[in-house]
């Protein structure tokens, strides 16, 4: 009969926004570090039926996942700083102390499975990456040279 093909399916969340705050970092027993933020981002319209300018403010709690971005987040943000990020969606459920069911929907970057460029500040062009840095003495950091074509 009729076999129905498996779809794949897709989650990224990209977002253009401002910092709330400076970013919390906790470093693990075994070494690893995530990052975690809120970030605000805006949307205005102008109102039909009065002509005024109306804006919302939704926030977003972002975690970082990646050794590299965590460390350029510790250099480089902090409360106002305009940060593009993208990264799954990503729910967590815990019980609070009063033992009631929490639920947390986060903007997730995993190593090599998210992207943060600083936006804001005097960013330099290597610290605009996903996954690992680009070393300073890799044969594509300086492509100024005599090419005989």
């Amino acid at each position: 009969m009729f076999q129905e093909e498996k779809m794949s399916s897709s989650n990224k969340a990209i977002l253009i926004g401002n910092l709330g705050a400076k970013p919390e970092v906790k470093i693990f027993d075994n070494g690893e570090s995530i990052c975690r933020f809120s970030l605000a981002t805006n949307s205005s319209w102008k109102d039909k039926k009065t002509s005024a300018w109306r804006e919302v403010t939704q926030w977003h709690q972002i975690v970082l996942r990646d050794e590299y971005l965590v460390d350029l987040a510790k250099r480089r943000l902090t409360k106002g700083t305009k940060v593009y990020v993208e990264g799954a969606i990503e729910t967590r459920t815990w019980k609070n102390v009063e033992g009631q069911t929490v639920h947390t929907i986060e903007i997730v970057l995993r190593k090599f499975r998210g992207e943060m460029k600083v936006l804001s500040g005097g960013i330099h062009q290597s610290d605009l990456v996903s996954g690992w840095p680009k070393p300073a003495d890799s044969p594509m950091h300086n492509l100024d040279d005599d090419i005989p074509f």
